[in-house]
């Protein structure tokens, strides 16, 4: 299984390409697929909505990011030349801050495995002077791009345009007149969003946002966005260049990818997706998926949260598997806590190992306890966690293909649930998609499966131990469970 880098694509920006924007909605049930916004102009608000509480500001954030990290300790003292004092619009800055980070980057060796991309002269913004609010556009000014095995191949329509599966980090450009707090932080946010769509093997996403005079850092990641204060370049040169560096650099652990999930060539020429996770005796493998694109059982399209994402993978016996993504919030019940008091349970999906990762805290490298109390709201610490469990084959009670197929089903998953309950455990999310059809030819019990576990609580939970009602999908609720 070779692991060499992947060669980098040559960007043509020549013609006027297709733009690859994974669909950006957050609908009633906004994990699938073909669900989103019908354009990507319409997020903005949802966007804000959706981090409304979970914007985190970090005064020291911006000097102390990538220290240590990057070699950028020289310092400098002179301003720098060709930007601008004041820049009248965008493109009166564009030209000379991308010639300037690319020359950091040249001048650090890292021009070769993270090329900038000029998105912005590829495919310009839309001007509308009609319109009464500012559309998203759908590129940043500048793209930081990768390659090598964290990186997914890229389909043929893609391949001379800029994609975000190759983006590492978004950089764009302002004027200090033309900055408005949230109108930047949407426009940035589509960005990131699109990176997390784009790539599922991303933890966190940087972000730049650059004016004539200031430099502001941005990190998104499952607790939301923790943003840094503008920070003068020209007076803290090297400040700007360790932040170029670090949001550029050639470490994918680094700039947020999930390093255990991994793109091989395989002999027949084809890339293959392979994940990194605990087997039955808790020792770590490697776990194929066949057809990449099409394995991805389930993911989340909201920035934060828990970031739920599962693929269909097979193991070196061949045998197929489910591996489930999340990052829970810190001080909720894990639901491998459940999962392992339910094995053996007939009714109820299985679990085989599960491993538990990073906190958010220590990724974005803050101390909990430091964190002002007016700001202590804004910041919700999670943990990553990834569960082996068993497959069943993906279909969920809408997939039956006959009458007897569903009563079977709802049968058996209704015993799973009295499983469940005969162990202590309360599932608190039922619905139709956490019912799976059992596999085919399967035994009374086992031909409906209840599974997601992660809203589960125990029956002997203290009184006042709180249920996400929030999380469910209360529509599949009995109106005795509001009441109890």
């Amino acid at each position: 299984m070779p692991v060499e880098p992947l060669p980098t694509p040559t960007i043509a920006v020549d013609d006027l390409p297709d733009v690859e924007l994974g669909s950006t909605g957050l609908t009633s049930s906004s994990q699938w697929a073909e669900d989103g916004f019908s354009q990507h102009s319409d997020e903005g608000s949802e966007t804000i909505a959706e981090l409304g509480n979970s914007i985190l500001y970090g005064e020291d954030f911006g000097k102390k990011a990538f220290l240590g990290k990057v070699a950028s300790d020289q310092a400098i003292e002179k301003r720098w030349k060709d930007i601008p004092e004041v820049a009248s619009t965008v493109d009166h800055l564009h030209t000379p801050m991308c010639d300037l980070i690319r020359e950091v980057l040249k001048s650090f060796g890292y021009c070769e495995t993270r090329p900038l991309v000029d998105s912005y002269r590829i495919l310009p913004p839309p001007h509308d002077d009609h319109s009464s609010t500012k559309p998203l556009k759908p590129l940043p000014h500048l793209m930081a791009i990768g390659s090598g095995i964290n990186f997914g191949p890229l389909s043929s329509r893609f391949k001379k345009g800029p994609s975000y599966r190759l983006c590492i980090s978004p950089i764009e450009l302002q004027t200090e007149k033309g900055c408005n707090f949230f109108n930047d932080l949407a426009q940035i946010a589509f960005y990131a969003r699109q990176c997390f769509l784009r790539q599922l093997n991303r933890k966190f996403v940087y972000s730049l946002l650059i004016t004539e005079k200031h430099v502001k850092l941005y990190v998104f990641d499952r607790s939301g966005v923790y943003h840094s204060s503008s920070i003068d370049f020209h007076q803290d040169a090297t400040d700007f260049v360790r932040l170029i560096l670090g949001v550029c650099s050639p470490n994918d652990d680094m700039v947020g990818f999930d390093i255990s999930i991994q793109w091989w060539e395989e002999d027949d020429g084809q890339l293959h997706r392979y994940l990194l996770a605990n087997g039955a005796d808790g020792t770590p493998e490697f776990y194929s998926q066949l057809t990449p694109e099409d394995d991805t059982v389930f993911f989340r399209r909201f920035i934060q949260g828990r970031g739920t994402c599962c693929w269909h993978v097979w193991d070196q016996t061949g045998e197929g598997l489910l591996l489930k993504d999340v990052w829970r919030s810190v001080g909720d019940l894990p639901e491998w806590e459940f999962l392992e008091a339910a094995k053996g349970l007939a009714g109820v999906g299985q679990m085989i190992a599960y491993e538990e990762g990073s906190f958010i805290s220590k990724m974005r490298g803050i101390d909990i306890d430091a964190i002002p109390d007016a700001s202590r709201t804004s910041f919700c610490d999670r943990r990553f966690c990834r569960m082996t469990l068993e497959d069943y084959g993906g279909y969920s009670l809408r997939d039956f293909t006959n009458h007897e197929q569903l009563l079977f089903a709802f049968r058996d998953a209704i015993a799973g649930h009295q499983n469940l309950w005969n162990v202590g455990i309360l599932h608190c999310d039922i619905s139709i998609d956490n019912i799976l059809l059992g596999k085919p030819e399967a035994q009374i019990g086992y031909r409906g499966i209840l599974i997601d576990l992660d809203m589960a609580t125990w029956l002997n939970r203290p009184e006042n131990a709180e249920i996400k009602f929030h999380n469910m999908v209360c529509y599949f609720f009995s109106k005795r469970t509001f009441f109890c």
